[in-house]
């Protein structure tokens, strides 16, 4: 656990995925502003962003967009960090969405596209 700057986070996963962005055809729109310091698990951190994109490149229909963003509101006791990604596939299904984090679990949008 230590310091962490979650927008430095975010442009490394984004700038290992432009390949397959480009591949797919997949326009990417973000929006990162500033620093984003977090205290937490650097490797754990990008894990988590790194799955959050590749499940918006892999649903998104060929041509699509995905929307990445990051906001922080600071306020004068902490800041709050949001990672933001949006993409034009199926989501999740209603009901299913406790469940997404667990280990081995597949939503039944990713069983139904045979992805």
């Amino acid at each position: 656990i230590a310091r962490v700057d979650l927008a430095q986070v975010l442009r490394a996963v984004l700038q290992d995925h432009e390949l397959a962005l480009r591949h797919r055809r997949l326009q990417l729109r973000e929006s990162i502003d500033g620093p984003a310091p977090v205290v937490g698990d650097a490797d754990g951190l990008r894990v988590v962003i790194d799955n959050l994109v590749s499940n918006a490149i892999k649903f998104s229909p060929l041509g699509g967009v995905i929307d990445v963003r990051l906001q922080s509101d600071a306020t004068a006791a902490e800041q709050d960090v949001q990672v933001i990604v949006t993409d034009e596939g199926p989501g999740v299904a209603p009901g299913e969405e406790e469940r997404i984090f667990d280990p081995a679990v597949r939503g039944s949008a990713a069983l139904a596209s045979g992805a």
